[in-house]
């Protein structure tokens, strides 16, 4: 079993603790989190709990540390974790800057471990599936995706908290190099509009929707389809396959950060616009 640190213990880092400890694979040492409340709530469900990140590390000696401390924060408990010599799945968005996310992927390689942000969704059956069927499609000529919520759990700003997922579904889907074209911004939802060559993608997120809403729909040369997130009922659930895949990964040493410097690139080119 990896025995694991998780650090932060908000929504997402309790979402992982539990599936963490359902998971055969992992074995939660501890849980790091400065908020005494957080700490309660992890110590309720029989956790061992830490206030510093040090004190946590030096207790447990992780073989992974799962992040899911608050964006702006996650780049340098990633470089603590490296440091010693721990494999990291940060949540999303980890890393915003491209430069940030270089200094995690020196330090990963440097230290033989494995660093990963975890971009969940693409994990969904339901997607992969999609993903599959759009690959025997031919080339990709649009990409449609829709991110509503009825308000908003955080006060993070849009494009990290919501339109991320999207941005990481789009680089899975398509190989090709989106370009930033133009970008709808305001206090409740953010639009923006990609293309290649040959392709176009329109990418919306909203927190002042009526109903929630979370599709993505691909146009490709030789047949079309639509992923539903909400209505997707797959199992293993996308955190239990990440995980899974997390695992596997750690394995084999496959410490790919492709996909992450797509993301990391198009979320500046987005912020710049």
């Amino acid at each position: 079993m990896i025995r694991t640190l998780v650090t932060g213990y908000g929504y997402w880092g309790g979402v992982m603790a539990r599936n963490l400890l359902d998971h055969p694979d992992f074995f939660i040492a501890g849980v790091h989190d400065p908020d005494p409340e957080r700490r309660a709530a992890a110590r309720a469900a029989n956790m061992y709990t830490f206030r510093t990140m040090q004190d946590a590390l030096d207790a447990t000696t992780p073989q992974l540390v799962v992040i899911a401390s608050p964006i702006g924060t996650q780049v340098e408990a990633a470089m603590m974790a490296l440091s010693r010599f721990a494999h990291v799945m940060i949540a999303k968005p980890g890393a915003t800057t491209t430069t940030d996310l270089a200094r995690i992927d020196r330090l990963a390689q440097r230290k033989g471990r494995v660093a990963v942000i975890d971009y969940t969704m693409r994990h969904a059956q339901g997607f992969r599936e999609m993903q599959k069927q759009a690959a025997a499609w031919g080339k990709v000529l649009e990409v449609a995706t829709e991110r509503n919520a009825v308000g908003s759990r955080t006060t993070a700003p849009i494009l990290y908290d919501m339109l991320v997922h999207d941005v990481a579904l789009l680089h899975s889907i398509s190989n090709d190099s989106w370009r930033v074209r133009s970008v709808d911004r305001g206090e409740h939802h953010l639009f923006a509009w990609l293309d290649t060559n040959y392709s176009v993608a329109t990418l919306a997120a909203r927190t002042d929707a009526p109903a929630p809403a979370r599709t993505m729909r691909v146009v490709c040369t030789g047949g079309d389809g639509e992923w539903d997130q909400l209505t997707d009922t797959s199992t293993p659930t996308p955190v239990q396959a990440s995980l899974t895949d997390m695992a596997r990964r750690i394995a084999n040493d496959d410490h790919d950060m492709a996909l992450e410097y797509l993301v990391a690139a198009t979320l500046e080119d987005i912020e710049a616009a």
